[in-house]
């Protein structure tokens, strides 16, 4: 699978993925996750780390940002 359409599934996925009682994971649960897919993928020769690649720096924070759970952006301003 080509990292860009890697990184949308994985973004839906994070995105999406409950408890079995219907709560949200914590963030720090979705890292242990996002770190156990890397593995894998390693395992598996990707090309790509979904962990340092630009290319999936969304992946994990882009659609689950929940109130707190991430830090606001810092711009490079003059």
């Amino acid at each position: 699978m080509a990292p860009g359409e890697l990184n949308k599934v994985l973004s839906k996925f994070y995105a999406e993925v409950k408890k079995m009682d219907g709560d949200d994971y914590e963030l720090e649960s979705l890292k242990i996750m996002q770190s156990s897919t890397e593995r894998y993928l390693k395992e598996k020769v990707y090309p790509v780390s979904i962990v340092q690649s630009r290319e999936f720096h969304n992946s994990l924070t882009g659609n689950t940002q929940r109130e707190g759970d991430f830090p606001a952006p810092q711009g490079r301003g003059k």
